[in-house]
């Protein structure tokens, strides 16, 4: 581990202040944003589905689309405990908590491991402490 980042009793504290890379686009559609993302951290939580025989696609477990929601685009949001945690997942994202209890506990760890951010540590634990 980086002198940047240390881990201390079960919580990781990232010092590096991070800037994210985001590419923007603007279509008839709608506005889409891409948020760069290290290739170890993309291939966790994605699955493949083939809805048809030539058509497939990527996609996001629920515990992976979650994570990446929090350490990419929320990564300001104040998460420094459980209360807080609870406070942004139900009121401020409006998740209804019988989804997060269908939640699989080895692959959130998998991510909070490799993604070593201090507010996914948070999540797994009000996960695991629900069920």
């Amino acid at each position: 581990m980086s002198e940047n980042n240390r881990h201390t009793g079960g919580i990781y504290e990232d010092r590096n202040i991070k800037k994210i890379r985001i590419k923007s686009f603007s279509t008839s559609v709608g506005e889409f944003k891409y948020y760069y993302l290290h290739p170890k951290k993309y291939s966790i939580g994605i699955t493949l589905h083939s809805p048809a025989k030539h058509n497939s696609f990527l996609i996001a477990t629920p515990e992976k689309a979650l994570c990446d929601q929090i350490y990419l685009i929320d990564r300001n949001y104040s998460l420094h405990n459980l209360k807080e945690m609870e406070n942004y997942l139900i009121h401020y994202l409006r998740i209804d908590e019988s989804l997060l209890l269908k939640f699989k506990l080895k692959t959130l760890k998998e991510i909070t491991n490799l993604y070593k951010h201090a507010p996914l540590l948070l999540l797994y634990e009000y996960i695991k402490n629900r069920k």
